[in-house]
């Protein structure tokens, strides 16, 4: 077959088009032969909210965060518990990583620290939200891996958290997930 001019130049310009598209992110367009084309999805299936900062914590410091917080939403509250975090300098600076029994509920648009803490400090646990409240498995501490399992429930009208022990896991486990899959 040998290719003529008129064969490449509308090669070539479909390439160039192709590639204008790519380039520059053109959805739904229509080529010459009335092709459709699109890249992606039309609408996000994913939003980020910014949520208010975690309360001072001792000496007015601003909050740093914690990693490995468990928790979950119960009766229109957040709920998020425990955690670990270097209060006292980083870890290369030679700060000793510290494990938290706070809880902290997000009712409205303002962290409130809970009267309620948790009966040993906690982080890196499973949870999950069900019916019922927050579901806690597992976990760890400055001292062991958990075996626990608890549930956080918040109280709408008096603004507490109660905690009801469920039977503990067969052995201790930190550093999981946990899902629900129908009821």
């Amino acid at each position: 077959m040998v290719w003529d001019e008129t064969i490449r130049s509308r090669l070539f310009l479909s390439i160039f088009l192709l590639l204008l598209c790519i380039a520059f992110g053109c959805s739904d367009h229509k080529l010459e032969d009335s092709t459709t084309f699109g890249f992606g999805q039309e609408v996000p299936k994913l939003g980020i909210t910014e949520m208010p900062s975690l309360p001072a914590q001792a000496n007015d410091k601003p909050s740093l965060g914690f990693a490995g917080m468990v928790g979950g939403v119960h009766n229109g509250a957040i709920l998020a518990a425990g955690g670990a975090n270097f209060p006292n300098g980083l870890p290369w600076q030679g700060g000793k990583k510290v494990y938290s029994d706070k809880i902290y509920v997000l009712d409205g648009n303002q962290w409130k620290l809970s009267d309620q803490s948790l009966t040993s400090p906690l982080a890196y646990g499973a949870s999950v939200s069900i019916p019922q409240g927050a579901l806690v498995i597992g976990g760890e501490n400055e001292n062991s891996t958990s075996d626990r399992v608890f549930l956080l429930k918040y109280s709408p009208s008096n603004k507490e958290i109660a905690i009801v022990d469920y039977p503990s896991l067969p052995e201790p486990l930190s550093f999981t997930a946990a899902v629900v899959e129908g009821n």
